[in-house]
């Protein structure tokens, strides 16, 4: 990337409000790889990671690994993975999320082994998994046959979508948000959005409203809100989904402020009358001790009263979290 480039980038994240997205070296590089003069300019993680992945494979095509890349993949969908590669027009967005989506040996591999991994090790804080590498090997060998799971490894290998631990022992995947993008993929193709349950009541909290009052100190930062660790998993499975409203509805039902969450992002494909603006008051996904509900960022009241109703017809509840800095009027 030319230094025109790099300042012509930097000028389309701060104008588009991305600079929260792009806050951290891994998701520059990842810009760095697949940005071209034609191409689209990812505006959600999920967006980032199809678009690099796209790349990755046509790349390691057309390099050291085209052999191991043509016995795993079939013509077509080496072909299609070129096509999304190139020069795409606005009509063509989201190309890549579709094409990373489909079915796909490596890819539905790393994400059954991503998902399993997370369901069985996350405890309500999200971690990065690891493989013993002689145990996945045999995973694979007994899911997909020897030669294909053979394959499957030495490709995840040798595109670093897996490496090696610091110990030498165990495998990883590169780093832990492509873990939680594969995760992601699972999570939209099994639809088990319990998963990502949490409460937003006080009478569900962990730690009791009544607790909190009594024993924090003035100058304390407010708890967070219990978690399950698929936060940021479900962001990305709610990008993936070809349908945004189900998915929103379906993740209500057991985590009503992280589907408020999900309604801000760019590239989810949702009606636009329930999308709320983005915010980075440090308030948002916090608990109120005052109210006993989660906060959500300030937002125009006619927008909010609009998802208020959704999510209650959705979820069966009236009780939707408020929004700090505005309380609903009387009769709403």
């Amino acid at each position: 990337m030319t230094e025109q480039q790099a300042d012509e980038a930097v000028g389309h994240i701060e104008k588009r409000g991305l600079v929260r997205l792009y806050n951290t070296p891994l998701m520059l590089t990842l810009l760095e790889t697949v940005l071209t003069p034609q191409g689209d300019f990812p505006e959600g993680r999920a967006a980032l990671f199809s678009a690099f992945l796209c790349r990755l494979v046509v790349r390691e095509g057309e390099g050291h690994n085209t052999g191991l890349i043509n016995r795993l993949l079939s013509e077509s969908l080496r072909k299609a993975f070129i096509k999304a590669d190139g020069p795409g027009r606005p009509e063509q967005a989201g190309r890549h999320r579709r094409l990373v989506t489909r079915p796909n040996p490596l890819f539905d591999a790393l994400s059954e082994q991503a998902y399993q991994r997370q369901r069985a090790e996350y405890k309500g804080e999200r971690q990065e998994v690891s493989f013993d590498t002689m145990e996945l090997e045999d995973e694979l060998v007994r899911a997909h046959g020897e030669e294909q799971g053979w394959l499957i490894l030495r490709a995840a290998l040798a595109l670093s979508l897996l490496v090696t631990t610091e110990d030498g022992d165990n495998l990883r995947f590169r780093h832990q948000q492509f873990q939680e993008f594969f995760a992601a993929r699972q999570l939209v193709k099994c639809g088990d959005l319990q998963l990502a349950a949490a409460p937003h009541l006080p009478e569900g909290f962990r730690m009791p409203m009544e607790t909190v009052r009594n024993e924090m100190k003035p100058w304390q930062q407010l708890p967070g809100v219990d978690r399950s660790g698929w936060e940021e998993t479900a962001l990305m499975a709610a990008e993936l989904a070809e349908e945004g409203e189900p998915f929103i509805a379906d993740l209500a039902k057991g985590n009503l402020p992280l589907a408020g969450q999900c309604t801000t992002l760019r590239e989810i494909n949702i009606n636009s009358a329930l999308r709320l603006p983005n915010s980075s008051l440090p308030g948002c996904g916090t608990m109120d001790p005052i109210c006993g509900r989660v906060l959500l960022p300030v937002i125009p009241w006619a927008i909010w009263k609009c998802w208020r109703c959704w999510a209650m017809k959705h979820t069966g509840t009236t009780t939707a979290p408020l929004s700090p800095g505005y309380l609903p009027p009387n009769g709403c």
